[in-house]
């Protein structure tokens, strides 16, 4: 966490920025090493947040206003037109240390964050930054993947796409003794739509390689990683690629209409941008054949 004591922020990830206010912060609050890169000064905010420091307020939710269950700190819920998100921790008691009260259309809303004088607190603190951004891309703004991504010499993005244990750090920790590439994170990006085509962009959610970029690029191609014996590239059809994305990305399951522009948005990406598989043994010997850029056969040792 920074010493440095802050009374507003603008975090801009993926060109979007949310904006939090404080109310009679008199501390000031900190913000975490990763997300110091994404602070901006300017720009217009897409959201808006009012920061309230000290008791968190009562709140009433039943069981079926509930909209989504994390199965860790946060649950959902969707109350009189709001969606009210508790953070908790065992290690804090039952009662929220933070809760976010927001509009329906996540433009605007309050924070309130329990006492405490022991250290300087963030207010946008994970996971509370990656659920309001996987709700502001859903409402026609892009998508949030599990993914390393890659910027190359020549100013193109690659993203390489896994679920859990796919060797996404694996590959980013290679591809850090390439001079000539950029690497954009190691475990989540976002893929918007630009008037130029889909642009990639890193995130300050990083993996065990501790990589994160604000930087963004045109994204040229996608590999989806499997674990294997030999190096190979295989091309996939559109469907399949569309399968993989929706499986790879952070979909919004209790919002409709969030779930069918993400549908379409994969969809339209599978369409678009070359997909591949690719295999890969976890050394120096992958960087080539990605770089080379053609199709292997299984059969074929790189």
């Amino acid at each position: 966490m920074s010493e440095k004591s802050l009374t507003n922020l603008k975090l801009k990830i993926a060109d979007i920025i949310i904006e939090v206010l404080s109310d009679n912060w008199g501390a000031g609050f900190g913000i975490d090493v990763s997300h110091q890169p994404f602070l901006v000064s300017n720009g217009k905010p897409m959201m808006t947040l009012n920061l309230h420091h000290g008791d968190i307020p009562r709140y009433e939710v039943l069981e079926e206003d509930k909209v989504f269950e994390s199965g860790g700190a946060w649950s959902l819920y969707k109350k009189n037109g709001k969606y009210i998100l508790p953070l908790q921790s065992p290690s804090l008691g039952k009662n929220p240390y933070k809760l976010a009260i927001l509009d329906s259309n996540f433009k605007n809303g309050d924070i309130y964050v329990r006492e405490n004088s022991m250290r300087l607190v963030y207010p946008l603190e994970y996971p509370l930054d990656e659920v309001l951004m996987v709700n502001l891309l859903s409402r026609g703004r892009g998508m949030e993947i599990h993914a390393c991504g890659i910027i190359d010499p020549q100013g193109l993005a690659i993203a390489f796409l896994g679920t859990s244990g796919a060797g996404k750090s694996t590959l980013a920790n290679l591809w850090k003794t390439q001079k000539d590439i950029t690497i954009l994170s190691d475990d989540r990006l976002i893929i918007r739509r630009t008037r130029e085509g889909f642009q990639v962009y890193g995130t300050p959610w990083h993996g065990d390689a501790g990589v994160c970029s604000p930087k963004s690029a045109p994204l040229e191609k996608i590999y989806f990683l499997q674990q294997a014996s030999v190096n190979y590239i295989r091309g996939i059809t559109k469907v399949d690629c569309a399968s993989r994305l929706l499986v790879r990305c952070f979909p919004t399951f209790y919002d409709s209409e969030g779930m069918e522009y993400t549908l379409r948005f994969c969809t339209q990406l599978s369409e678009e941008i070359p997909s591949y598989e690719l295999g890969f043994v976890p050394n120096e010997s992958v960087l080539k054949l990605v770089r080379n850029g053609r199709e292997v056969n299984i059969d074929d040792r790189c």
